[in-house]
């Protein structure tokens, strides 16, 4: 027989976004501030070492539990190779999942609000006049207020421009007699087939661990499995032919240009990555999600109620949009598009922009980068949906 418990807040999802934001509570809570009480639930039985976040940061920053960092980044397209130099203003840094999670995980067991329950899936969620009925595996809810992070669960039937699928290996390189630069390689080797752009994502993680992945951007609906063969090719090709030991593998689905979420409402809101988390254009989420797991667990103390991340400005928006409208249109321009910007702009313009914290002189240099015949079928025809939509909604007025 199922228990109930009434409770505050229930998190479905304890992943990036459900475990970050259980953690800004238990912050806000050791500072003496009255936090509701909270329970996190996930079907995973354990947590392991299962992905790579990445972002950047200044070198001396500290603040998202970086493992490792490089002060250099390439990108490649076979032909050309252009690689950046953050100086003494940007890194670009790695955080293992696994001490993320134990991080987050000791974060909440020592919180009196908050408690995490693992191996519980979510069967149904009943609006009530009590809040909303919540039935686990084993036990039921009655929760105030919902933040739903679990894939996919805010848009069943999503309205997507891009699949970025990735298929990685992180491989111990103690045997093998490696000669890997010490920088980030980021996008090497960009190219296109019928699929879709694809390009090798390379990062030295120590002396002797390396991640090698694979990743692609198309408008076919392809597992991230499919991308498997190439990247023990591309292992076998790095170790020229010797055998690797594979410490473990990681593959994902980042939606890009996911369009927007309506089924918000003041007391259930979505967050993670199918909810809009991650930048359309590139796919980084980690810190997006950080910036959104503060700002949530304040409204939540102050107010009683979570919220959405906000919307990105319009402006970046329609850059990113008309980006994957033209990549997806026409896949052959993307190593064009990602080399116009890697060779154009300078190392700080170039990640101000991938990091949401651009000027409005980094957006023009970011216009003028790239090739305006490339991207002006798409800007016309965006421009015209947006026109039609905004005619259709002052008829229907």
């Amino acid at each position: 027989m199922s228990t109930r418990e009434s409770i505050d807040l229930l998190v479905i999802g304890a992943g990036c976004a459900g475990l970050s934001l259980a953690t800004q509570l238990a912050k806000l809570e050791r500072m003496g501030s009255k936090v509701p009480s909270t329970i996190l639930v996930d079907r995973r039985a354990e947590y392991v070492d299962d992905r790579t976040w990445c972002f950047w940061e200044p070198p001396t920053s500290k603040n998202q539990g970086s493992n490792q960092m490089w002060d250099s980044w390439e990108f490649s397209d076979g032909n050309n190779r252009v690689i950046h130099c953050g100086n003494s203003d940007w890194a670009y840094h790695y955080t293992n999942a696994l001490d993320f999670y134990q991080t987050c995980i000791q974060s909440i067991e020592q919180s009196k609000s908050q408690s995490l329950h693992l191996n519980q899936s979510v069967k149904k969620i009943k609006k009530t006049s009590q809040g909303y009925l919540v039935s686990t595996t084993n036990r039921t809810y009655i929760a105030k207020n919902i933040v739903d992070t679990r894939p996919w669960s805010a848009a069943p039937d999503r309205d997507v421009l891009l699949n970025q699928i990735f298929y990685g290996l992180v491989i111990d390189t103690s045997e093998l007699n490696m000669a890997v630069p010490n920088r980030a390689m980021l996008m090497t080797d960009m190219s296109v087939d019928e699929y879709g752009f694809k390009f090798n994502y390379i990062l030295p993680l120590s002396k002797n661990r390396i991640l090698i992945e694979v990743t692609r951007f198309t408008a076919h609906d392809l597992a991230p499995e499919s991308l498997a063969a190439n990247c023990y090719a591309l292992s076998r090709n790095m170790t020229k032919n010797k055998v690797p030991c594979i410490l473990r593998v990681e593959s994902g689905n980042i939606p890009m240009g996911l369009g927007s979420i309506s089924k918000s409402s003041q007391n259930y809101v979505y967050s993670g990555v199918t909810a809009g988390a991650a930048r359309a254009s590139t796919g980084y989420a980690f810190q997006r999600i950080g910036k959104w797991a503060k700002h949530c667990a304040v409204h939540l103390v102050e107010h009683g109620n979570p919220c959405s991340a906000p919307k990105d400005p319009t402006l970046i928006h329609w850059m990113d949009t008309v980006f994957l409208q033209t990549i997806k249109r026409n896949p052959k321009v993307a190593p064009k598009l990602f080399m116009s910007l890697a060779e154009n702009l300078d190392a700080s313009k170039l990640v101000r922009f991938l990091t949401d914290k651009p000027t409005y002189r980094d957006l023009f240099s970011v216009m003028t980068a790239l090739p305006v015949k490339s991207l002006l079928k798409s800007a016309i025809i965006d421009l015209s949906r947006r026109a039609q939509k905004k005619y259709q909604r002052v008829r229907e007025a």
